[in-house]
């Protein structure tokens, strides 16, 4: 049956295989074994900064069958979700990737130590707080799912940290609210896929905003495909060095605003805003602005 387990780190080996580490939630009784496919799993504020390596979703354990019995069903590959609790400075890392049904970041750091350790999110993601990947590993963050929903929203208009790609897939929807989420490596990507939509919501008179870690030299890219969307709702969208290439739709409610500003850094001339299909929409006393190149509408539709 799915367990709900609390990281101890009792045994100090940080390993996240290792049955000694864990509490069934709401208990001080150490658990069997470490989380399996389907489990509930949290760091909490109570090891504040004690680190946790290996986070997986191990291998199925199918039960012994009697003779001419069907064989069971294999559960998901993946868990039913995870957490990092409030007060929780560790770092968890991960070299195989794993996915998980819903993923709550409130504090604490999520690392992905190679570029093929990817996070798989399929219902349900909430950022508030800490890091996602402090490596210089270009790994990804996917969120995927017709029904799944994702929401950044820095507590108090703080800083996310995301080293990774950050991509909407199979129609999951993203809201992102009033804060920073500074980027920390090179060559990082927001990919929009078909059916996707990225919300930018800060409220009015506030901002949503995408910049880059000192050192590093190249935007980030947000990346709208065909039948995707990017809008901003309320407030302004502000990139100082972040572009966008427009393929479906990106769109300015009434009084909202976008700046984007390739980095002068990248080497090359890069359109701030570029759109080579689909439609930007303009709605009245919005703003789209260009800081440092050009905004290039070389196909598709401009409607203001």
């Amino acid at each position: 049956m799915p367990a709900s387990l609390v990281w101890t780190d009792a045994t100090n080996d940080g390993l996240f295989g290792t049955a000694g580490n864990w509490d069934y939630s709401g208990t001080s009784t150490v658990a069997s074994s470490p989380p399996a496919r389907g489990d509930d799993v949290y760091f909490s504020g109570s090891v504040s900064s004690d680190d946790c390596t290996g986070i997986s979703v191990p291998p199925w354990d199918a039960p012994p069958v009697g003779e001419g019995d069907p064989p069971p069903e294999e559960p998901p590959a993946e868990f039913a979700s995870v957490h990092f609790v409030s007060g929780f400075g560790g770092v968890v890392t991960t070299s195989l990737g794993f996915a998980t049904r819903a993923l709550e970041m409130t504090a604490g750091t999520l690392d992905q130590d190679n570029t093929l350790a990817e996070v798989t999110v399929k219902e349900d993601f909430v950022w508030t707080g800490g890091t996602i990947n402090s490596t210089s590993d270009l790994s990804s963050l996917i969120i995927t799912g017709s029904t799944t929903t994702a929401a950044i929203a820095p507590t108090g208009g703080g800083t996310v940290y995301l080293g990774s790609n950050l991509s909407l897939l199979g129609g999951a929807i993203a809201t992102l609210l009033e804060g920073t989420i500074e980027v920390t490596n090179d060559e990082e990507a927001i990919d929009v896929e078909e059916y996707c939509g990225l919300r930018i919501d800060p409220g009015a008179g506030k901002n949503l905003k995408l910049d880059i870690s000192p050192g590093i030299d190249t935007s980030p890219l947000v990346s709208i495909k065909a039948n995707g969307y990017a809008r901003v709702l309320s407030g302004s969208w502000e990139n100082n060095n972040a572009r966008v290439e427009n393929a479906g739709e990106f769109t300015l409610m009434p009084g909202t605003s976008a700046a984007f500003g390739a980095s002068i850094n990248d080497g090359t001339s890069k359109a701030d805003f570029k759109q080579t299909n689909g439609i930007t929409n303009l709605y009245a006393g919005s703003l789209l602005k260009g800081i440092r190149n050009d905004i290039l509408i070389s196909g598709g539709t401009l409607v203001t």
